[in-house]
């Protein structure tokens, strides 16, 4: 497979999202099982084929991360809550929609926790935002007539998985759709964000971008 043009994107993403001190790449969904370790081959044993592709692409992004910050041959396996867990003294996020899977990496005494997320863009089959968004982002959807209603609803999804992975990563609480409030910033790709319930260290950063038939978004905690 090549993926010199895929590489390049990946760079410019993971720039325009996160500080230097965060490496990551961004890969379409392949076939990487050979590349898998014994024990998390294991993971996805019984899985369908579709989750074993997902699995194994995101695993090697997530190697392919960590080679860069120096980190080579390390199994990451899966957490209680499936998450997965990097080597000590690192903290990380992956995701994948459809067609793409991606991992970001970072060193704890760099970033204290980040959350990372992908959404192809699409026309939504129903109204999402009644499940997943408060009042207040109900009443920001309907004053942005000059945009698509359905890309801003995605956008408003994949900053809350940002937001709950990075929340979680730091202190193991796991958030609603509802428990937060996102307000983004279309002219500067960043976002607002309100907690609903506590949260230790609500100083989170949200970003987020649009390349493609993607929607890509951080949240970082430094």
């Amino acid at each position: 497979m090549n993926t010199s043009s895929t590489q390049i994107n990946s760079t410019e993403i993971i720039r325009k999202l996160f500080p230097e001190s965060v490496t990551g790449i961004i890969l379409p969904i392949d076939d990487y099982q050979s590349q898998l370790h014994p024990d998390e081959a294991k993971i996805i044993s019984t899985a369908s084929v579709k989750r074993k592709l997902e699995f194994s692409t995101a695993r090697w992004c997530a190697k392919q991360a960590l080679a860069f910050q120096g980190i080579q041959d390390f199994p990451i396996l899966s957490g209680e809550n499936r998450e997965p867990v990097w080597p000590k003294g690192f903290i990380g996020s992956i995701s994948h929609c459809k067609d793409q899977c991606s991992a970001v990496i970072a060193k704890k005494s760099d970033i204290n926790s980040i959350g990372f997320d992908i959404e192809k863009l699409k026309k939504l089959r129903t109204d999402i935002a009644k499940a997943i968004c408060t009042d207040a982002e109900r009443d920001w959807l309907s004053k942005q007539s000059n945009h698509s209603y359905d890309n801003l609803v995605l956008t408003i999804f994949s900053l809350k998985e940002s937001v709950y992975k990075c929340v979680f990563q730091h202190q193991q609480v796991k958030l609603g759709f509802k428990d937060c409030s996102i307000t983004p910033n279309l002219n500067e790709h960043t976002a607002n964000i309100i907690f609903h319930q506590q949260v230790i260290s609500p100083d989170i950063k949200l970003n987020f971008l649009i390349s493609g038939n993607h929607i890509y978004s951080s949240a970082i905690y430094l």
